[in-house]
């Protein structure tokens, strides 16, 4: 039987337990099955549960993971939080209005789902800082697709991180449907040497003629106001995937390449990536201010 939902708050203790508990609100379109207590940092919900939660005041001190579910929304309300993990979810995750700072390595937003479901990505006006990575230990991420997502949509995004930023394997065990990027601005901290964009795989050719890597299919990226800043004496192509070197598995060129000096990066048409990649901060207005602080 469908019950009304109520509007859910979560709240992680010090000590790693956490508390739900009821909010004031109470939208009816939300059918949640309704628990006092979360003594660990995991929720857990049936593949054809609704829930909505929101973060409490003061954020949550600890790692939030949510298994399963059908359409999981997480609304921050401003507040600052940690990495947060959602898996298998049946129908769509959308993720809005906080901040992740991290101390750790790992990534900041992740979402698997390898039940045979896609489910719908939208992430809107969040700041991420702090991710730490090296190629020898963790590949940390902004976001990563760990598993088959169908539409992917990052509106007001501001992000920088010490390896990667938003990573795309698009593999045919990391299936992606399409992309839409609109208002994003990453940058590097740290000196590692990832990429803030990562869209897909392709075969690299090196001067020796030696092919490696992986053939991939590409899925379709839309690109809006997206800026990225290269580490300092560096051109956006090594901050940009698929870039120079790069072909697919017909051999056809995908990689990044600039006709205005560096100032803008764009891909062929193989690479099936619509819009540019514009090099440099963001220009003041197009963010909210308290998002560049």
């Amino acid at each position: 039987m469908k019950r009304a939902a109520s509007h859910l708050a979560i709240g992680l203790a010090l000590g790693g337990a956490a508390v739900l508990a009821l909010a004031d609100e109470r939208p009816s379109t939300w059918p949640v099955r309704l628990e006092q207590n979360w003594k660990s940092r995991f929720k857990q919900f049936r593949p054809d549960e609704d829930a909505r939660i929101d973060a409490p005041r003061g954020g949550w001190t600890g790692p939030v993971i949510v298994q399963g579910g059908r359409n999981i929304v997480l609304d921050g309300h401003g507040e600052n939080v940690t990495r947060l993990q959602f898996h298998q979810q049946t129908g769509s995750v959308t993720v809005s209005n906080l901040r992740i700072f991290l101390n750790e390595e790992g990534d900041a937003i992740d979402v698997a789902s390898r039940n045979g479901h896609s489910p719908d990505v939208t992430l809107s006006n969040i700041v991420v800082g702090g991710l730490r990575g090296s190629r020898d230990t963790v590949h940390s991420d902004i976001f990563q697709g760990q598993g088959d997502i169908g539409k992917l949509t990052i509106t007001n995004l501001v992000g920088s991180s010490g390896y990667q930023g938003i990573f795309l394997r698009g593999t045919p065990d990391r299936a992606v449907g399409s992309v839409y990027l609109d208002r994003v601005a990453l940058s590097h901290s740290g000196e590692a040497l990832g990429f803030l964009l990562w869209f897909g795989s392709g075969m690299r050719t090196w001067p020796d003629g030696h092919r490696m890597g992986e053939a991939s299919p590409r899925f379709p990226v839309y690109l809006k106001d997206v800026y990225v800043t290269p580490r300092p004496g560096q051109d956006l192509s090594r901050s940009i995937y698929p870039n120079r070197g790069v072909t697919d598995a017909q051999g056809r060129d995908i990689g990044a390449y600039s006709i205005d000096g560096g100032r803008t990066w764009r891909w062929p048409p193989a690479a099936n990536i619509h819009g540019v990649v514009i090099s440099g901060p963001p220009p003041k207005g197009l963010f909210p201010p308290d998002m560049m602080k």
